[in-house]
């Protein structure tokens, strides 16, 4: 739970990282049915800024500037500040209001701490 005026800082998974997860691992059935669920799942979350769960109850996606605003709007957040450096994708708020994280993709939910790196 973060506070109001609590400041939330992110590294999140941007298309990149999950083409480049799709090209450099082996092919084998499972991880790449869960990496093509990660890109179908990131365009929703782009869209709807939700995700959904696997069919084994993990839940992963890569996030869209797009996507993590509409998700960090409904959590109570603002002034969002989004950039990417190097590759990666940061994310920066403040809790401004009531909301709940459960919008948030499951692993941005522990706030200050960088997350897919």
């Amino acid at each position: 739970m973060l506070v109001k005026g609590g400041r939330l800082s992110v590294s999140l998974h941007p298309l990149s990282f999950v083409i480049g997860e799709l090209r450099t691992r082996k092919l084998r059935l499972v991880p790449t049915l869960f990496r093509l669920y990660s890109i179908v799942n990131g365009c929703v979350f782009h869209l709807t800024g939700r995700t959904f769960q696997f069919v084994n109850g993990r839940t992963a996606s890569f996030q869209t500037e797009h996507g993590i605003k509409i998700a960090l709007k409904r959590a109570g957040f603002g002034n969002v500040s989004c950039r990417r450096e190097d590759g990666r994708f940061f994310v920066e708020a403040v809790k401004i209001g009531e909301g709940s994280t459960s919008y948030l993709p499951a692993h941005a939910r522990s706030f200050d701490i960088p997350v897919g790196v």
